[in-house]
């Protein structure tokens, strides 16, 4: 699929998949960029085809049925001020805002202030789109669990075989 993004380019997606969607980039994450962008993936952030499907209660930005994002939506400058474009953020992941992936993180609005940016904080750990997202998200200090991070349930682009950008990080699920 790689190859028919080498020609002109039309949409700003196609311009960042002639550099993103190769080896390299499954090498770093594991997780291949251009099968999560297939147009035959089960679900993904709407990049490549416009959103469809439910509509999620937890999402509080105006992204609605047949709109799409650009890539630089997500990958942009995280200094409102300075230059726009993929490749100005001071973030991991080059994102407009901090995203913690690491597999025991303390939840709180600058932990995944990214996400927060278009999911309701309030909403997701209320429950109301999956029943146990706060118990994964906050733990339990009760019985002494951590929390973990979005990124360990979540492909943030995509999953090629499951809904709901269900994508397990191996690493943190399987444990050492």
């Amino acid at each position: 699929m790689s190859g028919q993004y080498l020609e002109r380019s039309l949409r700003e997606y196609e311009i960042c998949l002639k550099c993103h969607a190769g080896e390299e980039n499954s090498k770093m994450t594991g997780r291949k960029l251009i099968d999560q962008f297939s147009p035959a993936a089960r679900s993904q952030h709407p990049v490549t085809k416009v959103a469809s499907g439910e509509k999620l209660p937890s999402l509080s930005s105006a992204l609605g049925q047949g709109q799409t994002l650009l890539c630089s939506d997500c990958h942009t400058n995280d200094d409102p001020d300075g230059p726009r474009g993929p490749h100005g953020s001071n973030n991991r992941f080059l994102l407009s805002g901090n995203y913690d992936i690491d597999e025991y993180a303390d939840e709180s609005p600058f932990a995944y202030e990214f996400c927060y940016s278009c999911h309701d904080r309030t909403s997701i750990l209320s429950d109301e789109s999956f029943p146990w997202h706060s118990e994964h998200i906050l733990g339990d200090p009760i019985e002494g669990r951590s929390g973990t991070s979005c990124y360990t349930c979540h492909a943030s682009h995509g999953s090629s075989q499951n809904e709901h950008l269900l994508e397990f990080n191996q690493a943190a699920v399987e444990g050492d």
